[in-house]
């Protein structure tokens, strides 16, 4: 069977990256926390903490990406979205925002955004 127990809409990729993240809850804003990828998906994040996150919370989350605009220029993916699950220092994050953003020197970054952008606030 396999294939047909998979109920995702999306096709995860395992892929490792640094992950800084921040999570809101109510009115507060955690500082920004580190970690690590664990899957990408178009509609969600598993990374691992080294706290655990609670479940609902809202996150913001910044994943340095492997390769460079022209070998020169950084490239992040910018996401924010809310926890789904949280299984001790394993977090779930549905997206809700994403945007890629080339750091070019010369000047303001370039960016390619899908949903209202959390990090303009």
């Amino acid at each position: 069977m396999g294939d047909a127990a998979e109920r995702r809409l999306s096709r995860r990729y395992k892929i490792r990256l640094p992950i800084q993240f921040r999570v809101s809850e109510g009115r507060t804003i955690s500082r920004w926390r580190r970690g690590r990828t664990c899957d990408v998906s178009t509609r969600g994040i598993v990374f691992r903490s080294g706290q655990p996150v609670p479940a609902h919370a809202q996150v913001e989350m910044i994943v340095d990406w492997p390769s460079k605009r022209d070998d020169l220029y950084p490239i992040t993916l910018r996401a924010a979205g809310h926890v789904v699950r949280s299984e001790g220092r394993k977090i779930v994050v549905r997206m809700t925002f994403c945007r890629m953003v080339i750091e070019n020197a010369a000047s303001s970054p370039i960016t390619a955004a899908s949903g209202s952008d959390p990090f303009d606030q």
